[in-house]
């Protein structure tokens, strides 16, 4: 299955034949079987035609409207029936601590599972000593996680890998992309900021997908102001993100060394 991003100003997304037809100015950009596509996702002035949005509530696929900044505008969804007898058990699971527990510590294990497998791949090449340090150092507090006795100390076992992590994620990168820390709101650096984009596109592609089965969050509370149900799972994909970022950036340092010039937009 595959996720529509369209993010060129004046692009336009329409429905021909079975296909979602991504055009400008009578140019064809790109084509989509509709079958295949599981979510939609535009960006700031982009015309989305009438049959394609008949076409994405017959279909049941949600379509998002982000800033280029990462602001939400909103999401079309169409009001598909719900397992209400799910919504409910998943609520009393909520209050039972010990399976609240377990399930945060799985899931920051296969996160930092995840950012372990980024780092070993990177330094096959690399050779870093001081990933590898790293990588040790990760591995130590992982194996300790384990014996976290409630979700603050998971999350702390988190965040102290978060720090270690970034750190040697930086090793692998450009000169002119380096970072010295993760940033946010807001991001103070090129690659932060590559990050934080990235992090808001998956983050409402998760959304809309536990918008159909009401996904009750356990790794953190309840925050006023915020979105009744958010996405655990979420943290399992960061270092995909990461990975995706990193061969971004080595592409365009590539293509500008060779004399390629630089596109205002990129195609992913």
């Amino acid at each position: 299955m595959s996720w529509i991003y369209v993010t060129e100003a004046g692009a336009r997304l329409g429905l021909r034949e079975g296909r979602y037809v991504i055009s400008r100015e009578h140019e064809v950009l790109a084509e989509v079987p509709s079958e295949i596509v599981e979510g939609v996702t535009v960006i700031d002035a982009v015309q989305v035609s009438s049959r394609a949005i008949v076409d994405f509530l017959a279909r049941d696929i949600p379509v998002t409207w982000l800033s280029t900044t990462g602001k939400f505008f909103g999401r079309l969804q169409s009001t598909s029936a719900q397992d209400m007898s799910r919504v409910k058990e998943q609520f009393v699971r909520a209050e039972d601590a010990a399976f609240c527990l377990d399930l945060a510590r799985l899931t920051v294990f296969r996160k930092i599972y995840n950012q372990r497998a980024i780092l070993r791949s990177y330094n096959r090449r690399a050779g870093n000593s001081l990933v590898q340090q790293t990588y040790d150092q990760i591995r130590i507090l992982a194996d300790k996680l384990h014996t976290a006795k409630t979700v603050d100390e998971v999350m702390g076992y988190e965040g102290a890998v978060a720090r270690l992590y970034f750190r040697a994620l930086s090793e692998f990168l450009p000169e002119e992309f380096r970072f010295e820390k993760r940033t946010r709101q807001p991001p103070t650096d090129p690659f932060n900021s590559m990050l934080s984009f990235g992090y808001t596109l998956l983050m409402y592609d998760f959304y809309s997908a536990i918008e159909r089965t009401r996904h009750r969050q356990t790794l953190i509370g309840p925050v006023p102001g915020a979105a009744a149900y958010r996405v655990d799972r979420l943290e399992d994909e960061h270092a995909l993100a990461h990975a995706c970022r990193i061969e971004i950036e080595i592409q365009i340092l590539r293509q500008t060394e060779r004399g390629f010039p630089r596109e205002d937009r990129l195609i992913v």
